[in-house]
Parts: structure tokens; sequence; C-alpha cells
């Protein structure tokens, strides 16, 4: 038969460092799931000033082209009365009838010129939208990221503890009958009621 020391001693170590095992491995898994979620959010927010790039270059190249629709109905606008005024005065007619037909292609000019304002100006809301539903899309994708499990000190320690006791108990079984614990008595009677003690 083996020694009850030996063996109440083994069965602790072995219990302890499983304990201990267990507890870095879960420590090391939380580390690296950590890592991860550093990475994964870089990733998202790189993703996210990728996409707003884009929104603003679209933003850019529709100003751009605002600009050039302006200057077109500015130019078209001024050939036309231009043309107008020159047939009119070719055909010697003048009067309120070119005046109104004057102020008409003017009117008609500041028309076109509002609708390209305000396409534009609908443009630029969308644009903002648009960076805000990207704002938020990343903020879920970085909420959503699994949160690492740390593990508890005081479970790893109070497992070792158990080991402890099991390991008495083992041995306290193996020399003694398992009345390890014998001599001490009723803890409980010993100490006495609380009613006594107040």
């Amino acid at each position: 038969m083996c020694d009850p020391t030996m063996m109440a001693v083994a069965s602790f170590a072995l219990q302890a460092e499983a304990a201990n095992q267990s507890y870095y491995a879960q420590k090391n898994q939380a580390l690296q799931q950590q890592e991860q979620n550093r990475i994964n959010t870089t990733q998202a927010i790189r993703a996210a000033e990728m996409q707003n790039r884009g929104i603003n270059l679209r933003l850019e190249q529709e100003a751009d082209a605002a600009v050039d629709e302006r200057m077109a109905t500015v130019i078209e606008a001024q050939k036309l009365k231009a043309r107008t005024l020159a047939s009119a005065g070719e055909a010697g007619v003048s009067g309120l009838g070119i005046d109104h037909l004057v102020r008409d292609i003017g009117r008609t000019e500041t028309q076109n010129l509002g609708t390209t304002n305000t396409n534009l100006a609908n443009l630029y809301m969308q644009g903002q939208s648009d960076k805000l539903q990207v704002k938020a899309q990343t903020e879920s994708r970085i909420n959503n990221l699994p949160k690492p499990q740390f593990p508890s000190p005081a479970s790893r320690n109070l497992a070792i503890a158990g080991a402890a006791m099991s390991s008495a108990a083992m041995y306290s079984t193996q020399t003694d009958g398992g009345n390890l614990f014998s001599d001490l008595g009723n803890t409980w009677s010993d100490l006495g009621s609380a009613a006594s003690i107040a």
C-alpha cells in the first residue's frame, strides 16, 4: 500500500496544479480575445474612415458638377437674352413684350439655379445621413464584439483550498478511518447559541 502522506500530497499537488492550469488557460484565452477585439476595433474604424472618404469624394464631385451646371445655366440664359434682344432689334420690335420675354428668361434662369442649389443641399443632407449610418454601424460592430471573460483568482484559490480539504480527508480516511476532525467536537454547540452571546 502507498504511503498515505505521499498520496495526500500528490493528490493535493495535482488538483492545485489543475486549478492553476485552468486559471491561466482561461486568462490567456481572455487576453487573446482582448487583443482580437483591439484588432477588430481598429479594422472597424478604418473601414468607417474609408466609407466616409468615399462619401466626401462623392459630395465633392456633386459640388463640382453643381458649379458646372450653374455656369451652364447662366451662360445659356445670357445667350438666350442676347439672341432675343438681337432678334428684336433686327426686327425693329421693342416694348413690353420683349421686356417680359427677357424677364421670363431671367426667371427661368433663377428657377434652374434654385433647383441646382436645392439638389446640392439635398445631396449634402443625404451625405451627412450616410455618415451617421456609417458611424452607427461601426459603433454597433465594436459594441457587439465578444467580451473577454477573465477568470477569478478567488475561484482558483477556492479550488486549491478544496483540493487541500479533499487531500486532508483522504489522508484522514487512510490513517485514522476518517476521524480527522473528531477531536474538534461539535463546534457550533461549543460556541453556544447566538442568543446566549447577546
